[in-house]
């Protein structure tokens, strides 16, 4: 049941039952913003002070409802020197377009964007506005001098707007009201603000802020050798491209949205290495070698009694081995992984 807090007075302006003064309360005449039938201001002891219609009436507590927001939406931009709107929207890498590692799906941010209406043009609003010649009513409009771009303000109870307006191409904030004292929010808050207890959508806005940020993506598998021919992989943010280490000898960005297919996890230090070998550029791996084998926990070489190489070899170190042969079957698993994997050579 609506409590009815608000009411006209008999200059068509809005009052809330906490600002009438009990002495004078019959001072002024009221009525409700549903019917238009005349209220009384009731301040007792017992209830809390509310209006009340004179005289019985059949009120649609929806219509209250629904008229409430939309006059105070009214007032309230025409009352303050701003009115802001919050829209969660695409906030761009400030160098999405030259970096080397920009991914679409990924180098931006997606959070809410504060835009003072008043501070961009729009400077009237106006309750039961038509659009389009005359083809859509708005609740609310929000236009600027020029009448381009329209906001229409749709408050909704119980019906959303219809289809065809809301396919119209016009630019649509929708709210959903259950109460006043949702009302009250819209009053004391920016429309969207972040934990608004009120439903709303924006229809037909931009999803992409005009804003930039200095976002910086975490992407997978940033791969290096360094100056002592040691690899190393792993997970690195955007700016390594300016940050990294001048020492290293090669660098390069593995990318794949499937690294947690089962074969192919755990092998993008492999797949860097393999993807070296075939540029040309001298990099060996114990583990991945044709003559590598394994005793217990510990790496070992094959060919330790025959060419003297080590038998335990240090596997962290890169080893400029004349008999380093990558293995068939590494190769094979690596060969089709690099078929689905971006490589981005940073140097």
């Amino acid at each position: 049941m609506i409590a009815y807090s608000y009411a006209f007075d008999e200059n068509e302006r809005i009052v809330c039952i906490s600002d009438v003064d009990k002495k004078s309360r019959h001072d002024h005449t009221y009525k409700c913003l549903s019917c238009k039938k005349e209220m009384i201001p009731r301040i007792g002891e017992t209830n809390a002070p509310h209006f009340a219609h004179k005289a019985h009436v059949d009120c649609n507590g929806e219509t209250y409802l629904h008229n409430l927001a939309k006059y105070c939406i009214e007032r309230k931009f025409n009352s303050q020197q701003e009115f802001e709107i919050v829209i969660y929207q695409k906030v761009w890498c400030a160098n999405y377009r030259t970096c080397k590692l920009s991914v679409p799906t990924e180098c931006y941010e997606t959070s809410p964007q504060k835009y003072g209406l008043k501070k961009i043009g729009y400077d009237k609003c106006e309750v039961e506005k038509s659009v389009l010649n005359g083809q859509f009513k708005a609740d609310v409009l929000i236009s600027e001098s020029t009448g381009k771009n329209p906001i229409l303000v749709e408050i909704w109870v119980s019906h959303k707007s219809t289809d065809d307006k809301r396919n119209s191409g016009l630019r649509i904030i929708e709210i959903h009201i259950e109460n006043e004292s949702q009302i009250e929010e819209l009053i004391a808050h920016p429309i969207g603000y972040r934990g608004s207890s009120y439903g709303y959508e924006y229809i037909n806005f931009n999803k992409e802020s005009p804003r930039t940020t200095n976002y910086k993506r975490r992407f997978v598998n940033y791969f290096c050798i360094d100056a002592e021919r040691r690899p190393s992989i792993g997970k690195k943010t955007c700016d390594i491209q300016k940050n990294g280490k001048k020492s290293d000898v090669f660098k390069m960005v593995l990318h794949n949205d499937d690294w947690e297919w089962p074969y192919i996890y755990g092998y993008q230090l492999e797949i860097a290495l393999y993807h070296c070998l075939k540029r040309q550029i001298k990099t060996c791996y114990c583990p991945i070698c044709y003559y590598s084998g394994t005793s217990n926990v510990d790496v070992i070489c094959k060919r330790y009694k025959t060419k003297g190489t080590p038998h335990y070899p240090v596997i962290e170190n890169v080893i400029d081995c004349q008999y380093f042969s990558i293995n068939r079957r590494t190769e094979s698993i690596v060969k089709e992984a690099l078929k689905d994997t971006d490589i981005i050579e940073l140097n």
